[in-house]
């Protein structure tokens, strides 16, 4: 049988029976223990052990979120022998107790339920990625990888682009740009598996429909909303997590006593700084990069080191990186941010509606899935009070908030009629003002 279909039926079986271990699922399939853990592995990409631990969990979290089932029932139904043994799974992954979990209702899956055909397709699109030529290794950024490689393929291949960054190419070897689209190629089960047509047209519709929309409309917006805030007075500009972004690189207008700072992991600046050497393009003078590892490092700190002035008015972006922290941690970046924040400064971002998780949309099912299967899952999603009030709570107050409609209607328009807005996925702009003592 072949790995795909073997890690199917594991798949199936593990869905009708969540508490079951390895010599389980041997007995009923009929393998040996070493010949599913090979089989699963090679078709799915991750340990057979460790995609069971993270269905158990989810399901306990989706248990303790949407039940007030006992704790002991759920660590019991999801195949634990104690609520002990499970509470330390759970808080291993979670990094929360269970009943603080469910105090706050905060689900989010570790591993969603996926058939073998999705969830091999996902893993051999990111393996692909990682394998061969001059494609990014595990040095560099998946995510900075493909937002750049969006970016630059609707660019050559679109008559009205909905952002235009003629730059983006230029980061990547002729050799490494086509291979990373006949990886896309390889996706094709899993983003588009009704997709018709040449190869061309399949590329093209997974990158319009799955790849680029969100990197594109959020850095049209974003950079939009810089302009207005130069016109105000703004002077330093910073790119949290800024990737393979080229905005240094295009833009002419943010000079004249402006600075740039790019604050990113280690790894990630790395590989662009040889892409940058290997394109030939020179450095412009107002550009600070800045390596922050913020397992460890402090961002303030980081950043007073490479120039920054905390008392000029400032602009921050903060793209693509919401969904994959927990509140807590999104709780602690806002109140670090706020103390280099002078009066009028700004904050871009996007985040993950309410009810993202249990989306119906196949899009943000997908996004989940394959998040997942990086592993790097996504983790919050907020409504629009939450939102506010943790804002507010450090001194933003939201300025202004773009749905998906609105992205749609004042982003993409007409430009490209293949393309729609993220369902779920809104962007804000907020203003900091100053705390004051009651």
């Amino acid at each position: 049988m072949a790995a795909y279909e073997l890690a199917a039926r594991i798949l199936g079986h593990l869905e009708a029976h969540p508490g079951d271990g390895p010599d389980a699922l041997a007995q009923a399939l009929h393998y040996s223990k070493y010949h599913l853990q090979h089989a699963f592995a090679e078709a799915m990409g991750l340990p057979l052990s460790e995609y069971a631990l993270r269905r158990r969990l989810t399901r306990a979290a989706r248990l303790l979120t949407s039940t007030r089932a006992p704790i002991l029932d759920i660590a019991l139904a999801c195949g634990y022998e104690s609520q002990q043994a499970f509470s330390a799974a759970f808080r291993a992954a979670y990094r929360c107790a269970p009943g603080r979990f469910r105090r706050e209702r905060r689900f989010y899956p570790l591993q969603p339920a996926s058939d073998a055909a999705a969830l091999a397709a996902a893993q051999a699109y990111k393996g692909a990625l990682y394998k061969g030529g001059n494609a990014m290794n595990e040095s560099g950024s998946m995510t900075a990888l493909m937002s750049a490689f969006g970016r630059a393929y609707h660019c050559l291949n679109e008559k009205t682009p909905v952002f235009r960054d003629e730059r983006a190419r230029e980061l990547f070897s002729d050799d490494e740009f086509a291979f990373i689209r006949s990886s896309i190629l390889k996706g094709r089960d899993f983003f588009a598996p009704d997709a018709e047509g040449d190869d061309e047209a399949i590329v093209r519709r997974i990158v319009n429909e799955h790849i680029a929309p969100t990197p594109l409309c959020r850095a049209a917006y974003c950079e939009s909303a810089l302009a207005v805030a130069r016109r105000s007075g703004t002077l330093q500009y910073v790119i949290l997590g800024a990737g393979l972004d080229t905005f240094a690189f295009r833009s002419t207008g943010f000079s004249g006593g402006r600075t740039v700072f790019e604050v990113d992991h280690p790894l990630t600046q790395r590989d662009k700084l040889a892409r940058i050497e290997r394109a030939g393009w020179p450095l412009p003078d107002n550009l600070r990069f800045v390596s922050v590892d913020f397992a460890q490092d402090s961002l303030r700190d980081r950043l007073l080191a490479a120039g920054f002035d905390p008392a000029k008015k400032t602009f921050f972006s903060w793209l693509g990186v919401s969904y994959y922290l927990t509140r807590e941690q999104i709780d602690a970046f806002l109140s670090e941010l706020a103390s280099l924040c002078a009066d009028g400064s700004s904050l871009v971002f996007d985040y993950a509606g309410s009810g993202f998780f249990d989306a119906p949309e196949p899009r943000v099912q997908k996004l989940i899935a394959l998040a997942c299967s990086s592993g790097e899952p996504m983790k919050s999603c907020f409504s629009r009070r939450e939102l506010t009030r943790l804002l507010e709570a450090h001194g933003f107050l939201i300025y202004e908030e773009l749905s998906p409609a609105a992205i749609q209607a004042s982003i993409i328009g007409d430009k490209c009629p293949g393309m729609r807005a993220f369902e779920r996925i809104s962007y804000v702009l907020a203003v900091h003002k100053a705390l004051t003592a009651p």
